[in-house]
């Protein structure tokens, strides 16, 4: 309901309609906390799996990097289970005897490719921000920092243009990428447009097997909590089947095609 100065009691209702809206921001607030208590109650139990994986390490350092892998895709997943992530994948996730692969999703927030790296079974290598890898395995403990298992899993998140030879070097050593189809970030909720760089060719027409991740209501990640989650649906196609019917050559419809599947509406090609 739109309010007006004309409107019949139009400052109560303001009033009122502030009221609310502060109500709800507070009692979001008190959700996020309680669940980020509930869930410094699990310290005990990764600290133990964290020293365990480590001592395996220190045996047998294959070994103790599969486990510290799954340890930290073991972290995520029940980092947004916390942070109140509802999730359903609606198509079937490759697996890792296809090779390397590129994994392209827009950057909705800082957040979105560690949440791509707990989808699959095989390690990813994501870009992340800085910091990012001040995040802590084990809740009020300073040391132990996730950037020490992040590390062998990242590169720096920069614009397509400086990360690109990055991504090009570590699909050459046989190492599965997520890269971001979106300049800055990407929210449905603001914007309907995407700003594509035009590097991004090279993503298109790569012989690599690539596929794109749509998270569907991933926005919602700094408003949700475990008492108040959002549904987040994921989808995952492969470049053919995207493409198809679109001449090889026609790059400006293959980003059209890439933008419409994730949602937008607009696309913005930067030099």
């Amino acid at each position: 309901m739109t309010l007006d100065r004309n409107t019949p009691d139009y400052y109560q209702k303001r009033w009122l309609r502030n009221r609310f809206l502060g109500q709800l921001i507070l009692e979001n607030r008190r959700a996020r906390w309680f669940s980020f208590l509930l869930f410094s109650l699990s310290t005990p139990y990764f600290y133990l799996l964290y020293l365990f994986c480590r001592c395996i390490q220190w045996t047998s350092k294959p070994l103790g990097h599969r486990l510290l892998y799954r340890y930290t895709r073991h972290y995520l997943r029940c980092y947004f289970i916390v942070k109140g992530i509802d999730f359903y994948m609606g198509d079937p996730v490759p697996n890792a005897s296809q090779g390397p692969m590129l994994i392209v999703c827009p950057r909705i927030n800082d957040y979105t490719s560690l949440f791509a790296m707990q989808l699959f079974d095989f390690p990813l290598i994501v870009p992340l921000r800085n910091f990012l890898y001040r995040m802590r395995a084990i809740p009020f403990i300073p040391w132990s920092y996730l950037g020490r298992l992040f590390k062998p899993l990242s590169y720096p998140d920069q614009n397509l243009d400086v990360s690109l030879p990055t991504v090009q070097a570590l699909l050459k050593k046989g190492y599965s990428c997520v890269v971001y189809v979106n300049q800055d970030y990407a929210n449905i909720h603001l914007s309907n447009t995407v700003r594509i760089s035009t590097d991004f060719d090279y993503i298109i027409d790569t012989d690599i097997p690539c596929y794109f991740l749509r998270l569907r209501g991933f926005e919602q990640l700094e408003e949700s909590s475990l008492f108040r989650p959002a549904l987040v649906q994921g989808s995952l196609i492969e470049k053919s089947v995207l493409f198809e019917g679109i001449s090889d050559e026609d790059s400006l419809s293959k980003c059209a095609r890439v933008v419409e599947y994730f949602d937008f509406r607009y696309l913005d090609i930067l030099p």
